[in-house]
């Protein structure tokens, strides 16, 4: 008998099977073929719980535990087995299929008749999550140093994927810099790669005031990296392998976190919570004209209750997302001297800013719940948000030029454009799909499109041949829950990287599209609460979005 969904209900797994989806739930396959109206239990002793679902050929599988649970009738009805080694993942692709269990990885041609062990190189414990894109084969596993191996023909050799690492950290910015990429981590510093992602290695590791801290942003001037942190501005000069805090300017504090980071007509320009007391922050925006060695504050026209981001292609124009005391004051600022003074915009973009970027004339906005695109440098304004089912409409974490096309992150995964942002393409092949990995952070080197994720490592997809990105980290055994959150924007911090690995980004041609303005969101002006101090944020949130009052 079918029975309603109940909303409390916390699904472990989905599989969708030509017209019906499954989901698991504690000791409960559940199977819906309407599209989720209604829903009838098919397997109810499941009493380990479902781990991963998977399809070769017309027959669903079902990882328990302890064996396998398998359907040949699209769900409808389901069979146990034992099998010895413990079944964790599966993974396939057509009609091969791989399961992932205790220490092993086995292989089956013949529809789960015969499996076959194909683990030889493999490390330690067991195998809970698997990746098979039809050429190659990844297994977590998160009681090995290694946490994920790849092979490259078909289990019969493995080795580490991307060594290094932390499993199972929010990677929370990325910049292409130099021979380099880097990635900030939420609560383990900064991480670097020479081999375009294949190893990484935690840079700077005896630096007590980086090596625990939350890496929101970077940006990069001339020879020196700069990455702002939930502690400050750190600078490095030897290509990332050392950094030192520089604060000098900023009044007298007990905190400084560090949201966006720019470089505009020489200046390095900073968006940043000061925390006075423990009752009183300074939320504005700071700038440097010696490449960090002194810090100043920004004439602002409004007193900020939030400053999210701030964006350039390194000229002397700059743009702002501010939240104000009213939502009149809150949306778009503008700066035509390198970031020193700013007016208001919000006549052209009054929403909530949650990233920007900016390439010649064309600027890009992404908010929680919508993005809009500008080719007349900020003037005018459209809205272009990505495809993709997100509760309250789909916004853009992260952006990343590349010559004429733009990337873009959200929860729904990646997507490019080639119309200054007007329209949107998926770029997610490969990733896993059930579900999409909630992309937070994106850069690109001479090579590879990278994309750093909440709680799934980085994945990289090679630029001009194909479009399957590849991870250079395995997703976590264990889904993240998703993460409760007010309407208050949290910064997620990315950066506009170079188009190539060179210390010093230059603008690229952006191509021109023809832009009917429209008018952009208005609410009636209300006051906004007096402002507090700022907790450091966490993974960006996701709420269900609320009326404007």
């Amino acid at each position: 008998m079918a029975s309603s969904i109940v909303t409390h209900r916390k699904w472990r797994e989905i599989i969708v099977s030509d017209n019906a989806i499954i989901v698991a739930e504690d000791n409960f396959i559940w199977r819906s073929t309407d599209d989720g109206a209604s829903w009838d239990v098919v397997e109810q002793f499941a009493l380990t719980g479902v781990s991963s679902f998977a399809r070769a050929g017309t027959k669903l599988f079902a990882a328990e535990n302890a064996g396998i649970e398998t359907s040949t009738d699209n769900g409808e009805t389901w069979d146990f087995s034992l099998f010895s080694n413990g079944a964790y993942s599966f993974s396939s692709n057509g009609n091969i299929i791989y399961l992932g269990s205790n220490n092993r990885v086995f292989k089956s041609t013949d529809f789960g008749a015969t499996w076959i062990d194909v683990s030889n190189g493999l490390g330690h414990g067991g195998i809970r999550s698997l990746l098979f894109d039809g050429t190659n084969l990844f297994a977590g596993t998160p009681a090995d140093a290694a946490g994920v191996y790849k092979s490259t023909n078909g289990g019969a050799n493995w080795g580490p994927a991307a060594s290094g690492l932390p499993i199972g950290k929010d990677i929370r910015s990325l910049i292409s810099f130099g021979a380099y990429v880097f990635a900030g981590t939420d609560g383990d510093g900064i991480y670097r790669s020479s081999d375009h992602g294949d190893n990484w290695v935690k840079t700077d590791a005896n630096n007590t005031l980086l090596n625990q801290e939350l890496v929101l942003t970077f940006c990069t001037k001339d020879t020196a990296l700069f990455a702002g942190a939930s502690n400050g501005i750190h600078k490095s000069t030897d290509d990332g392998a050392t950094f030192q805090r520089t604060l000098n300017g900023f009044p007298p504090n007990i905190g400084v976190t560090v949201y966006s980071l720019t470089v505009s007509g020489g200046n390095i320009v900073a968006a940043v919570t000061v925390l006075l007391s423990q009752t009183d922050a300074l939320d504005t925006i700071f700038y440097s004209s010696d490449n960090g060695g002194t810090w100043h504050q920004a004439n602002l026209p409004v007193n900020a209750t939030f400053v999210s981001s701030v964006a350039s292609d390194g000229s002397p124009l700059a743009y702002a997302g501010v939240f104000g005391q009213s939502f009149s004051e809150t949306g778009l600022y503008k700066s035509t001297d390198g970031g020193v003074t700013w007016s208001s915009r919000t006549f052209a973009l009054e929403v909530d800013i949650d990233r920007l970027a900016a390439n010649g004339s064309n600027v890009l906005e992404g908010g929680l719940f919508d993005a809009f695109y500008s080719t007349d440098f900020g003037e005018s304004w459209d809205f272009d948000a990505p495809p993709g089912k997100c509760p309250g409409g789909c916004g853009i974490a992260t952006f990343t030029f590349r010559g004429s096309s733009i990337f873009a992150g959200d929860t729904a995964g990646m997507f490019f454009s080639t119309d200054s942002g007007a329209s949107w393409i998926p770029v997610n092949e490969g990733f896993p799909q059930c579900p999409i990995p909630d992309v937070e952070a994106s850069c690109a080197d001479s090579i590879y499109l990278f994309a750093a994720t909440g709680g799934e490592g980085v994945w990289r997809k090679l630029l001009g041949q194909g479009s399957t990105p590849t991870p250079t980290v395995a997703p976590t055994p264990t889904p993240t829950a998703a993460p409760t959150a007010t309407v208050t924007p949290t910064a997620t911090a990315t950066v506009t990287p170079p188009v190539t690995p060179t210390p010093t980004p230059t603008a690229t041609a952006t191509p021109t599209v023809t832009v009917t303005p429209t008018a952009t969101p208005t609410a009636t002006s209300s006051p906004r609460p007096t402002p507090t101090a700022r907790p450091i944020p966490g993974a960006r949130p996701r709420p269900t979005p609320a009326p404007r009052p």
